[in-house]
């Protein structure tokens, strides 16, 4: 029995095996960009207020199912707005779309800068995808031009009873492209070492969200046995690795956003750890954020913040003073020794006596 056992299981690692191999596990076709388009399922404009909102809240709940560990091709790209967004002629849309990948660029550069992840934490592979790096140079004027016209047509359809529900909509949806230009301006800033800037723009995102939450009762959501409109799931199947198929669980959207409000605190709490004193008084920073199990996008900003375990360490034979123009910043042996020498006095690190 034990040795059948043992072929049966080596049989379920072959390739096209449809218990192993991610690839089989599905019999139907599922739709590309061209095709969703063709059947509908992909509006390219005249979104409807309902489905603007359904549409940004899902694909934000994705980039948080990302943020979480899972493949980029089994949550962002599940969007098919995503995968060529210049024909997107819904200005709302695209504005958006350009943001949601671009927020998904300087994401990975802060996590690879870092370097705080085990494999199953993060998954950085794009697959082949664009992010529209230096292609989209006056995305914040977009979004802001987006975010003017929903305020526009909020206010037009102010006062009217019977349209009151999609005024409400509109107010919505300019919310949510306000959080997420601010979110993209906090991260960019951070990623340039602006961080007082960044923190700031990481408070003006935080604001949005109880505006986001009010209103995500209004966005449409899939029909029963049906997928999201402009999203599918299996669109991406075929690029996985011949691996067990892996089920993503997404939160559902008022859980995203709340996982977003926590993202933001944790953030936020780490802005003083340059100013402590002492490597001791760090480590116990460190510990006590980690106590919270902070995800992986602030545990980076966290690494990132505290600047002399980003320096080279300089070697023995090198003099260096931490007052030195060209090193701002203490080197990371100079911190520790300035430990040592407060905590136990050695006598090799104290001064020779006069």
């Amino acid at each position: 029995d034990e040795v059948f056992g043992l072929f049966e299981a080596m049989s379920a690692i072959e390739m096209m095996d449809p218990k192993m191999d991610s690839g089989m596990s599905t019999n139907t076709t599922p739709l590309t960009f061209q095709t969703a388009v063709e059947a509908g399922h992909l509006p390219l404009k005249d979104l409807s207020v309902a489905d603007s909102l359904g549409l940004i809240d899902e694909s934000l709940s994705s980039l948080v199912a990302w943020l979480e560990g899972h493949s980029t091709v089994q949550t962002i790209f599940t969007n098919l707005y995503t995968h060529q967004p210049e024909k997107i002629e819904d200005k709302t849309m695209q504005s958006f779309t350009y943001c949601l990948l671009k927020l998904m660029s300087v994401i990975r550069v802060l996590i690879s800068r870092a370097g705080v992840y085990e494999e199953e934490d993060h998954q950085s592979s794009i697959f082949g995808f664009r992010l529209f790096g230096s292609e989209i140079p006056n995305l914040v004027p977009l979004l802001r031009e987006a975010e003017e016209h929903s305020l526009k047509q909020a206010r037009a359809l102010k006062g009217k009873e019977e349209q009151e529900e999609e005024a409400e909509g509109y107010t919505g949806i300019a919310s949510r492209l306000k959080f997420v230009r601010f979110l993209f301006n906090a991260l960019t800033s951070i990623e340039k070492g602006e961080m007082s800037e960044g923190f700031k723009f990481l408070s003006y995102s935080k604001e949005q969200i109880q505006s986001i939450v009010d209103t995500v009762r209004l966005g449409s959501t899939p029909l029963p046995g049906k997928h999201m409109l402009g999203f599918e799931p299996l669109a991406n199947q075929r690029l996985l690795p011949p691996t067990f198929p892996r089920y993503t669980k997404m939160k559902n959207r008022e859980q995203s956003y709340s996982y977003f409000c926590t993202v933001i605190e944790n953030v936020l709490s780490v802005t003083g750890v340059n100013q402590l004193n002492g490597f001791h008084a760090t480590l116990n920073f460190f510990q006590d954020f980690s106590s919270r199990s902070p995800c992986l996008l602030s545990r980076s900003i966290l690494q990132i913040m505290y600047t002399p375990l980003g320096l080279q360490i300089a070697p023995p034979s090198t003099t260096t003073t931490t007052s030195s123009p060209q090193n701002p910043t203490p080197l990371l042996q100079e911190i520790l020794k300035e430990s040592c020498r407060d905590f136990h006095a050695p006598p090799a690190l104290l001064a020779a006596p006069v």
